[in-house]
């Protein structure tokens, strides 16, 4: 009793961003498990080859996800610094309602006109089954798109110091999801039907994010459209398109993999790279957990000039996530055999000690540039992403295909980690560092 009573003081003691960390570990820890456990359930019910079809398909979310145009981002550090100001934040929610409806109406006009023909382009190696509707792209895509507007919600939480809410409200989602694929893996009449799969992978995250929009924007009953003021509505969109152009710039760099892989490589191999990558994603959310939670607490101390308190966050925080990730890759090494047994039983996975140590790399280099990249957004501080990103997305794609070609799955960890270190690795230090010193 008395050891639950000192954690439950050191948890209220404790910082707000350190709390919201420990929700987004707890959750995350469960979405990731979830995530790796779907990879055996989804395998026995689709089968390798469709299964490779849907690593492909939700790999889309996030060139969906830039459907937001930078609302969410730019909306939430718009609250953060009226916040630090003790002033009002709901003209931005007002004229962020406004954008996210014209967006919505673009987005789906633009869906329709290239879903069949996104379709046909990403399932070159992959033979779709008569159970796979031909709308495939456009079903997910819809809801996707749905989705991240919706989720915008969520980054409102995080600029309220309700970031908790941020991570249960997905976390129920996902859990749904698993239920439901656990039933119809069970069910011999709906297996190797691979969009019934996705909608059911798809519209429970959808349903909780609905809800987390209309808490936000409507339980309150503090939104008014005829009252938008057109100063702020033009404020919030000079700065989101700016987060959208880094947003796409970012995705051409972290979300390319799966387009290249889809030409050029074959099932069975994206099927070990996306088990692979479940694995370091377990790894890595733990820090993306922290820097999340962090983002609002860095615009409101920074906006104050507390450099050196900065300075203090980056090595802590830096040396924090490559311990993280060293760890986790000497672990994963000794038991990758016993993970890929779990897996995926019976299928006849190889896993090199290289291939594990190429994707430590790619996430300690992760880790140190998301690190400078998050102190630099809490700020609005984005003109060098535009000007270095573009480059690091064409490097990426050219080195991912050209090292894929000739070396399969390292081929692809090589490209991207050539772009890193070509790029944002040295770039991102020394633009933070010159603010700094201004």
């Amino acid at each position: 009793m008395n050891i639950y009573v000192k954690i439950s003081e050191l948890y209220k003691n404790s910082p707000n961003h350190l709390k919201v960390a420990v929700v987004a570990w707890i959750t995350r820890i469960i979405t990731s498990i979830i995530g790796v456990i779907n990879i055996r359930i989804l395998i026995s019910c689709l089968g390798m080859e469709l299964y490779a079809g849907f690593v492909i398909i939700t790999s889309l979310s996030g060139w969906f996800s830039l459907f937001d145009f930078g609302i969410s981002t730019s909306l939430q550090n718009f609250i953060s610094e009226q916040k630090a100001k003790n002033e009002s934040y709901n003209n931005y929610l007002n004229a962020s309602l406004i954008l996210l409806l014209i967006i919505f109406f673009i987005s789906i006009i633009l869906l329709f006109a290239i879903s069949n023909k996104l379709q046909l382009f990403l399932f070159k190696s992959i033979t779709l089954s008569n159970a796979s509707s031909k709308y495939m792209v456009l079903i997910i895509g819809l809801i996707y798109i749905i989705t991240t507007l919706c989720s915008v919600a969520y980054k409102v939480y995080y600029a309220e110091q309700k970031g908790h809410l941020a991570n249960l409200y997905p976390t129920y989602g996902v859990i749904i999801s698993f239920i439901g694929l656990i039933i119809i893996n069970n069910v011999p009449s709906l297996k190797s039907n691979l969009t019934l799969a996705l909608i059911i992978f798809t519209v429970p995250p959808l349903f909780s994010a609905i809800y987390a929009f209309y808490d936000v924007f409507f339980k309150k009953n503090t939104i008014s459209i005829i009252s938008i003021k057109l100063n702020i509505l033009k404020s919030l969109f000079r700065r989101s398109y700016k987060f959208a152009g880094l947003a796409f710039f970012a995705a051409t760099v972290l979300q390319i993999d799966y387009i290249v892989m889809s030409r050029i490589l074959n099932p069975f191999d994206i099927t070990l790279y996306n088990i692979i990558s479940k694995v370091f994603f377990l790894l890595y959310f733990v820090y993306s957990a922290i820097l999340m939670a962090l983002w609002p607490n860095c615009t409101e101390f920074l906006s104050q000039k507390k450099w050196g308190k900065a300075n203090k966050i980056l090595k802590t925080h830096i040396a924090l996530g490559t311990i993280i990730i060293i760890i986790g890759t000497i672990a994963f090494i000794l038991t990758r055999q016993i993970i890929i047994s779990i897996l995926a039983p019976g299928e006849n996975f190889i896993i090199s000690t290289s291939t594990i140590l190429l994707f430590g790399v790619l996430n300690i280099l992760r880790v140190w540039t998301d690190t400078y990249a998050v102190m630099l957004q809490s700020i609005s501080q984005i003109k060098i992403f535009w000007i270095f990103i573009p480059i690091q997305g064409l490097i990426s794609f050219l080195g991912q295909y050209y090292c894929g070609l000739h070396f399969g799955i390292n081929g692809i960890v090589i490209g991207l980690i050539i772009s890193f270190l070509l790029t944002s690795v040295w770039i991102l230090p020394k633009s933070f560092n010159t603010i700094a010193k201004q």
